[in-house]
């Protein structure tokens, strides 16, 4: 741990910090360390998608608890910051790079006390941020459609034509003559298919 430079800030892990480009599917692994910050504070950003995790330890070798489980998913090109509470314990940082090989990695942390991030209100939320929403909508679904809340996208199940007649050619189902007037119970699971094209 190196305490030089400190200016209230908190103190540089060196021992958790790299610049280091990863080959494909490797793991850049911190060494363990303690402190008396209650805090810590990442900062990374490459170029190739990876998940970054902190690991908890209560005496420097059992590592028995990872924060956050899944990791944080680092986007490639895209700047991650997160705070995790460490308390009195050992941690070490960890980066799972994706398959390809990075040509940069700047992956910085800090000890320290740190207060609660916000997300600004003109960009995307991540589901894995931990960071407070300031952006308040009536309907989770509008960030979602909008493309606001990373990790989750959108499906529209159906789809609708605005005028569907006859007298324009727009028939969405019609009678089958090879099947019985009248309707049958269905008994077992069946496959429907419906064809149809720009004319008829």
């Amino acid at each position: 741990m190196s305490y030089f430079g400190d200016s209230g800030f908190g103190a540089e892990s060196t021992l958790n910090s790299t610049t280091t480009p990863l080959s494909g599917a490797a793991t850049f692994t911190g060494t363990g360390e303690q402190n008396a910050y209650p805090d810590i504070f990442i900062m990374s950003k490459a170029d190739v998608a990876g998940t970054l995790y902190v690991d908890y330890s209560p005496d420097g070798t059992n590592w028995d608890s990872t924060y956050p489980v899944g990791g944080y998913v680092c986007g490639a090109g895209i700047p991650e910051v997160h705070v995790a509470r460490k308390a009195g314990r050992y941690f070490r940082v960890r980066y799972v790079n994706g398959a390809a090989a990075q040509s940069y990695i700047r992956l910085t942390v800090y000890s320290g006390t740190y207060g609660e991030l916000m997300a600004s209100a003109n960009q995307s939320l991540g589901r894995d941020a931990d960071a407070k929403a300031v952006r308040v909508y009536a309907d989770p679904q509008d960030e979602i459609v909008l493309g606001q809340r990373n990790g989750v996208r959108h499906y529209t199940k159906f789809a609708y034509l605005p005028d569907i007649d006859t007298a324009d050619g727009e028939i969405l189902i019609t009678a089958d003559p090879a099947k019985p007037s009248t309707p049958e119970v269905l008994t077992s699971a069946e496959t429907f298919s419906i064809a149809f094209n720009d004319t008829t």
